[in-house]
């Protein structure tokens, strides 16, 4: 299916960085306004409002039979950011044109409170809708900051409509894994979760996290029932558990029980160990792990 709205944030972000070569982006600058952050500034918010209501229907929102009442944000992002927690995610702004030191224009979160109407709404909402309904009063707040943060709000709306997933073979690709995904103007977070049952809570803040492939973590369960055969053989055949069965120290069902076997073998428990690794070579088939990138939602 042919994706409508990534080459639209691409021609805005690229005017908008056409206007590094009159402005220069730094903090004392973030305020400056002009014509042509009114346009870029209307557009995006334009697509921002188009995108939001199309991921509203892709998240599974509550049907609304009229369009004219499917408000973009107090209830098409007021449901994104409850889903999937939008409002929580974290941009970099990393083009090196872009001088920043202030951290509130160097780390962003755009769609907090994007879902907020009236004078609660994040600020770049504000705007948009100020020079709207009245530019000559409102003009200057059409300003770079507000603008970059219009941007920001869409590229992380087209990147959880892309809903790209991508396979990283070896912990060299995880390490190069691309943080811009495709943006001249941000970078974002990404969450290394590395869970075998994916149960660990990723970070917030990241778009993106990356774990383990499904397929290392089925060919781990194996290998683990594997370790678990050889570690259990290595153990009952032992001397030292043979003489605490017979003396009553422990039983046979204990063997499963790490702590008893720790107390009969003591130190002993590590060669054991390591010789159940050893034997279903463990480091080989750790060699082999891969993972994958995916959306945080």
């Amino acid at each position: 299916m042919k994706n409508y709205f990534w080459p639209i944030y691409k021609s805005l972000e690229d005017e908008f960085i056409s206007t590094f070569q009159y402005v220069l982006c730094d903090d004392l600058q973030a305020e400056v306004y002009s014509e042509k952050y009114l346009d870029i500034l209307l557009r995006t918010a334009v697509e921002v409002e188009a995108l939001s209501k199309i991921l509203y229907d892709i998240a599974g929102g509550p049907i609304i039979q009229k369009d004219s009442e499917k408000y973009f944000d107090n209830i098409c992002l007021k449901y994104l950011n409850k889903t999937w927690l939008l409002d929580k995610k974290v941009l970099i702004v990393s083009n090196t044109e872009i001088l920043f030191e202030k951290s509130e224009n160097k780390y962003l979160k755009p769609l907090k409170k994007a879902d907020e109407i009236g004078d609660r709404a994040i600020r770049w909402k504000r705007a948009y809708q100020a020079v709207k309904h009245n530019r000559i009063d409102n003009y200057k707040k059409a300003n770079m900051i507000n603008c970059l943060n219009a941007l920001g709000a869409l590229f992380i709306l087209n990147l959880y409509y892309k809903d790209s997933e991508y396979k990283l073979m070896n912990d060299a690709e995880v390490n190069a894994f691309d943080l811009s995904q495709g943006s001249r103007l941000f970078s974002i977070n990404i969450s290394k979760v590395n869970s075998f049952d994916g149960k660990l809570e990723p970070d917030v803040t990241a778009i993106y996290c990356i774990n383990y492939s499904k397929d290392f973590t089925e060919r781990w369960s194996k290998k683990l029932e594997e370790l678990n055969a050889a570690l259990n053989e290595g153990i009952i055949t032992n001397q030292l558990f043979i003489d605490a069965l017979n003396t009553g120290e422990i039983q046979i069902s204990d063997v499963g029980d790490v702590g008893k076997i720790r107390d009969v073998f003591g130190d002993k428990f590590n060669d054991i160990l390591g010789f159940a690794l050893k034997k279903v070579n463990i480091n080989d088939f750790i060699a082999t792990r891969e993972y994958r990138a995916y959306l945080n939602k």
